[in-house]
Formats: C-alpha cells, sequence, structure tokens
C-alpha cells in the first residue's frame, strides 16, 4: 500500500495486467468516474468524466507530459505526434496538419477503391474455397497497402511486405500490459531491450527515406509534399533522413493500424449481429447514402476506439474540474472507458448501431475515438475514408459468420486488438 495527499492507494499490478480494458472500466464503474489507484510505484486517476478528460486533453503543456510508456512506441515506430512533447509536438503538427488537406485525402479515393478490389478477390478466393479468413491481419494488410502505396506513394513490392511483417510482429506485442508486469517481475523485463524487429525496422525505412530524398523527382503524396516543406530544408542531411524515416513508420503504423482495426472490429460485429449485416448490405446494394453503414462504423469506433490507453503525467500539482491530483499523477484518459459508462450511454457494452442515425443525439464530448481538440488525430479523414469504401463493397460480395461463438478477449497491445486470432466465415453472395 502507498500514502498519497493521506489517501491508502491499492496496489492493482495483477488486476490490470491481467485484463488492462476490463479492469480501467471496472474501476470507473465501482469505483469513479474517477477513480484513483497503484500500480507498481505509481499512482493513477482513471478519468470516467467528459470534462475531465479533454481538460487534460487540451490542458497547458506545461501542466503535463506524455511519460515514458510512449517512448516504447517511439522506440518502433519513430518520433510522431502521437509521442512528442511540448514545442517538438507543436512543431511537427504544424508541419504535418496541411500536409492532410481536404484535396489531397479525397484525391486518394480512386487508389483506395483500387486496393479494397484487389484484397477483396484475394478474400473471394477462400470463400470460393470453404476457408475461412484470419480476419484481423486480412483487415491490416488492406489497410496498410492503402497507406502505404496512396499516402506515402511506397512501391507494392518484397520492401512493403517485409515492413508490414515486420510491423505487425511489433504492435501485436502486449506491450501495455508487460511494461507494468515488468517493473513486478524481472524476468520479464528482457521485452523491453532493443529488439532486433526494431533494427530490421530501421533498415527498412531509412532504405526507403533514403531513396525518395535522394530521387531525381518527388511524387505527389505525403513524403513528398514533406519534402517540399520549408522545415525539411532547414534540416541537415542525417536529420532529413530521420525525419522520413519517423514519417514513414509512424504514419505507416498509426494508419494501417487503427484503420485495419476498425474494419476487423466491424466485420466482427457484423458477423455477430445477422439483422444489422443484413440492413447494412442491403443499403450497400441499393447505392448512395448509407446512414446505416455510418451508423455501425461509429457505433464500432465507440465500442472499440483503436487508441484505448492515452494519458498525461501531471508535472505539477494539478485540479482538474474540481479534484486536484499530485505531480506525478498518471491521469488516464481512455475513450474505451468513457464510451462504455452508463452515465453518459445506454446499454453501453451493447452494439447499437441505431444511437447514430441522423437525429439520435449523444452526451457533448463523449464519444472521442480520434482524440480531442488540438490533439484530435489528423489522419481521421482517411481512416473513415478507407472504412467507408471496404464495408459495402466486402457486403456486396460476402456475408459473414463467426467461426466461434467464445467471447474475444482484448489484448494488452497499445490498440485495440484481440489478445487471439479471430476467423470468420466467408460466403458468396
Amino acid at each position: 500500500m502507498s500514502t498519497e495527499a493521506g489517501i491508502l492507494l491499492p496496489d492493482r499490478v495483477f488486476e490490470f495486467c491481467r485484463e488492462p480494458q476490463a479492469f480501467l472500466l471496472r474501476m470507473a464503474r465501482t469505483e469513479g468516474p474517477v477513480a484513483e489507484f497503484r500500480i507498481n510505484d505509481e499512482n493513477f486517476a482513471i478519468l470516467g468524466e467528459p470534462e475531465a478528460l479533454h481538460a487534460v486533453f487540451n490542458g497547458p503543456q506545461d501542466d503535463y507530459e506524455k511519460g515514458e510508456l510512449y517512448e516504447l512506441i517511439e522506440v518502433a515506430f519513430g518520433r510522431s505526434v502521437f509521442t512528442l512533447d511540448g514545442l517538438d509536438w507543436t512543431t511537427l503538427h504544424n508541419v504535418l496538419t496541411p500536409l492532410f488537406s481536404r484535396a489531397r485525402i479525397h484525391g486518394l479515393l480512386p487508389y483506395i477503391q483500387t486496393v479494397v478490389e484487389r484484397h477483396l478477390e484475394q478474400w473471394q478466393k477462400l470463400a470460393d474455397a470453404g476457408q475461412p479468413i484470419e480476419i484481423l491481419t486480412a483487415a491490416k494488410r488492406l489497410a496498410f497497402d492503402a497507406v502505404a502505396g496512396g499516402l506515402l506513394g511506397i512501391p507494392n513490392d518484397e520492401s512493403a511486405d517485409r515492413l508490414f511483417r515486420l510491423l505487425h510482429s511489433t504492435d501485436r506485442l502486449e506491450a501495455v500490459r508487460l511494461r507494468y508486469l515488468g517493473k513486478r517481475v524481472p524476468s520479464v523485463s528482457g521485452h523491453f531491450r532493443q529488439n532486433p524487429v526494431y533494427e530490421e525496422i530501421d533498415r527498412v525505412s531509412f532504405a526507403i527515406a533514403e531513396a525518395r530524398i535522394g530521387a531525381a523527382t518527388q511524387n505527389d503524396d505525403l513524403i513528398g509534399a514533406a519534402i517540399a516543406t520549408p522545415y525539411f530544408e532547414g534540416l541537415e542531411p542525417a536529420e532529413q533522413i530521420r525525419f522520413i524515416r519517423d514519417l514513414v513508420a509512424s504514419m505507416l503504423s498509426a494508419g494501417y493500424v487503427t484503420t485495419g482495426e476498425t474494419i476487423f472490429w466491424s466485420l466482427c460485429l457484423l458477423a455477430g449481429h445477422p439483422e444489422a449485416q443484413e440492413r447494412a448490405r442491403e443499403e450497400a446494394e441499393r447505392g448512395g447514402a448509407t446512414p446505416w453503414i455510418s451508423a455501425v462504423i461509429s457505433e464500432t469506433l465507440r465500442l472499440y476506439p483503436p487508441a484505448w490507453f492515452l494519458g498525461r503525467i501531471a508535472r505539477r500539482d494539478v485540479v482538474v474540474t474540481g479534484r486536484r491530483f499530485a505531480a506525478g499523477t498518471r491521469l488516464v484518459c481512455s475513450p474505451y472507458v468513457l464510451h462504455r459508462m452508463s452515465a453518459l450511454w445506454t446499454e453501453p457494452d451493447e452494439f447499437r448501431p441505431e444511437r447514430f442515425l441522423p437525429g439520435n443525439r449523444h452526451v457533448p464530448r463523449a464519444y472521442v475515438p480520434f482524440g480531442s481538440g488540438m490533439r484530435a488525430c489528423i489522419g481521421r479523414a482517411l481512416a473513415l475514408m478507407e472504412i467507408s469504401t471496404l464495408l459495402p463493397a466486402a457486403l456486396r460480395r460476402f456475408r459473414f459468420e463467426p467461426v466461434s461463438d467464445a467471447p474475444v478477449v482484448l489484448a494488452g497491445t497499445f490498440s485495440m486488438q484481440p489478445r487471439t486470432l479471430v476467423h470468420l466465415r466467408l460466403e458468396s453472395r
């Protein structure tokens, strides 16, 4: 036990590491909506109120820092707007945001449609053979190809294949639970030593960066646009290579992981809810507006927001919505928890797409699948376009059914993944 400001906080490390998302939600529901606890030697507070979460997300940068957990992400995926703090974050955010213009994203639609059709042809072969599809990897590879080729101009070749395999192997590592378990069980800490996989990601990413910087002409993609910025021109040659390397690794990982997982969860939820799937299929076949499919996507992002374990560390004593937290407190701003609070959502654990149909309302600022305010995800429009392109096309071709009715246990990864792989049956229509 430890004492913080006169309050005795129990150490909950093993409860957290067993099922991190379920633990946080249980704490917020039973002891919250602002619940304090300890993991090892660190004090935490899970914020289950919209006002508290937004106050921390958008609070003064001098009051909060991201902390060492984000440094683990940076090891594999490079310096990005997701990992940086302070002036470094502001500078990079200001450089990248204009590159995600509406015109650039909209211009990617034909390429994304081509990628979707190519992958659905591969899915068709499985359906014809009566074989189930391992849907997480399939969804992620589709999203990877869309981001790599369309946004970054990376050819669909052996280097892309190798980079996908490397990134997929690292993002499947349950780094969140292992990080905290490793502080208690020394034998686990070896997972965080320099991994040869990270070195291989570096080699492939640096090779792509050097080739693009050395090209005689630049493509009109995100890398080409980044190279044309005054910021890039002001860097030393070694810094330029590192900047493009980090851009490649971070944009690929952020783009394919979040989008691929949302595709995965959407199809799993529809497979488990045949009536909702049939309604979505009928809408897709009619063409035109797709309010039900859009509602399915929104409900999927409510139940399974990709970045579930966000937070900040208080640099000093802070007051959040009238509550005082001591310096060093880890303030957990989890969209997963916020999206499942019964005070904010009716039947919060149930798949109810109708709650997002036009005309229906929810509690202001209670829905944050892409973050909040100035920290919101800059790739939101691209992710939604990919998902909105894939779902109707897939539903017109296939009927999805679960292979198993066993409940899905969430992994303690940085993003929202199942602990064990999930297969779906594909029935051609």
